[in-house]
């Protein structure tokens, strides 16, 4: 809370001749304002509070695209252009690419003719008359079979009566023999015919399965030709101009597609801390959430501001890594914005329960030169005081100060560029607002 000192004019002895009331200190030197003679400068201040916070845990952290997509082309040809823009958000089924399709149409050409061939092969498979000529044939030994039978059975009683020789009986037993072993190869004929006509025609079926087969492989390839976005996200660098022969075996991709909404933050705790936070991160994983409600991860960006959404826990690794000992935790981060980029360092706070007494500086009071912190202070007198104070986290717009303040002093936050330690100064809650210059 910004708050305000009395407001004070020109010190006694400035800007004219009068004495200093009694008692006052001269003023010396150094208290003597920079810019126009009698001058005090305005600078606006900010108390340094004491205030109970939750009680949490800092670590390193990283961002990671939920998902990193290499888009490479599925077949070999040239690459004829792309219709994005570098750096920017593609949608899932937008094209990317268009390669060269002349090749592959012809190919679909050559395979629609393989299958009107295949169709032609399976109705002529389909129509052969071997079969019939074979049972023409097949009628014909039975017809004459029965004929040298009735010859058997006509004669037979007669060669026992001795009216006709015995040698013209046998003549006509061997013709039925005759036509019986006739028909016993035409049955075998034929069923050998009837083999190698559905032989025929399974082959035909085969070779137009196979034809089809072949125009539903170069209809894929035609399908190739132009390259979509697998998923949505932001578009990377391109990587293969138009022009260049791309394909399946290239090494680099054509293009990377980092998904970026949820963006994953990974961090990780040492097996101590892993065991104090066992239980808080049980609940996590069982899907229970902290006594408030509140998801517990808080994001801190590089330039100390706090991310405005909130993060989820989604798992911790199986086991500690032998290397750094230790536990990689990842937690999910709304990112619809595009705020965060993956490779991101930063910071995330997690919740830990309970509460503590700290002593809150706003961030923009505090400078920094050759690794000390120092706030500039004014006090009672409104003279400034430089102060070097330690840190140890931050909290918000503040940082949490371990050494230096107490809480209740008056820190500058805006005119610090105006003042040094032990000038005068006339301090105010109250930005200037600047001058409209018209």
């Amino acid at each position: 809370m910004l708050l305000g000192c009395t407001p004070g004019g020109k010190e006694p002895g400035q800007g004219g001749s009068a004495t200093p009331a009694p008692g006052s200190p001269a003023p010396a030197s150094s208290a003597t304002p920079a810019g126009p003679a009698g001058a005090v400068p305005k600078v606006v201040v900010d108390t340094v509070e004491r205030k109970d916070i939750s009680v949490a845990k800092e670590y390193s952290a990283q961002t990671r695209a939920s998902q990193t997509v290499d888009v490479k082309a599925r077949i070999s040809g040239t690459l004829l252009d792309f219709t994005f823009r570098e750096g920017a958000r593609v949608y899932q089924g937008q094209q990317l690419f268009q390669i060269d399709p002349a090749p592959f149409i012809a190919e679909l050409r050559q395979a629609e003719a393989g299958v009107y061939k295949a169709q032609a092969d399976l109705s002529q498979a389909q129509n052969q008359v071997d079969v019939k000529r074979v049972l023409a044939d097949v009628a014909q030994a039975r017809a004459k079979l029965a004929q040298t039978q009735l010859d058997v059975d006509r004669y037979k009683p007669l060669a026992q009566q001795q009216i006709i020789p015995q040698q013209t009986y046998d003549q006509t037993v061997t013709n039925r023999n005759v036509a019986k072993a006739q028909l016993d190869a035409q049955l075998a004929i034929l069923q050998n015919t009837r083999i190698s006509d559905s032989s025929a025609i399974a082959v035909a079926k085969a070779n137009l399965e196979g034809a089809r087969a072949q125009v539903q492989s170069a209809q894929i390839k035609l399908g190739y030709c132009t390259v979509f976005a697998p998923v949505s996200g932001v578009i990377g660098q391109l990587q293969a101009d138009p022009g260049n022969i791309v394909g399946p075996a290239d090494p680099n991709p054509m293009v990377v597609i980092s998904q970026s909404d949820p963006m994953y933050v990974e961090f990780g705790i040492s097996e101590s801390e892993f065991l104090a936070l066992s239980k808080l991160l049980s609940g996590f994983q069982s899907g229970r959430t902290t006594p408030t409600g509140r998801v517990p991860f808080t994001l801190l960006l590089a330039d100390g501001t706090e991310y405005n959404r909130k993060g989820a826990f989604m798992m911790t690794e199986r086991g500690l890594d032998s290397k750094t000992g230790t536990l990689l935790v990842r937690t999910r981060f709304p990112n619809s914005e595009g705020r965060l980029v993956p490779g991101q360092f930063a910071r995330i706070r997690v919740a830990a329960g309970g509460s503590k007494t700290e002593v809150l500086v706003p961030q923009i009071a505090v400078t920094e030169m050759q690794s000390l912190q120092a706030v500039y202070i004014v006090g009672p007198d409104r003279k400034v005081e430089s102060r070097t104070i330690t840190t140890s986290g931050t909290f918000g717009e503040s940082f949490i100060v371990s050494e230096g303040l107490k809480g209740g002093e008056m820190v500058i936050v805006e005119g610090l560029q105006k003042v040094r330690p032990g000038q005068l100064c006339e301090p105010t809650d109250q930005p200037e607002t600047p001058a409209v210059i018209k």
